[in-house]
């Protein structure tokens, strides 16, 4: 099920704001997390994944950056010429153009920099 426009961008927004330190646990006037007030199913798996891997031991915070496709795995793979952090080894493949500045991917690289088919 491909998801609409709509929803990919406010997937992209998130990501972007948790990975920038937005507080998960901020509420309301009306005490509702982020979280409560979703009613995008996939972006609030994205949301509970965030927190759920940023809530481990401090190892485990520097890459708790969620895949831009798939929103469930660790984003481990280097896009370049950028040098954006976004997808999963397994999604890679999928991105010809990082969705963080939109430039055109020319290849991908993992955590010791060795390119990945």
């Amino acid at each position: 099920m491909k998801q609409g426009a709509g929803t990919q961008s406010r997937i992209k927004l998130a990501t972007f704001l948790l990975e920038h330190g937005a507080d998960v646990n901020a509420k309301n006037k009306r005490d509702k997390t982020p979280i409560d007030v979703c009613s995008n199913k996939t972006l609030k798996k994205a949301v509970e994944n965030f927190k759920k891997e940023s809530s481990k031991p401090a190892p485990a915070l520097v890459s708790a950056l969620l895949c831009s496709q798939c929103f469930s795995r660790t984003a481990d793979v280097t896009l370049l010429p950028c040098n954006h952090k976004m997808t999963c080894r397994e999604c890679h493949k999928m991105v010809s153009i990082c969705p963080v500045c939109g430039g055109e991917v020319t290849k991908a690289v993992d955590a010791d920099s060795n390119e990945i088919d």
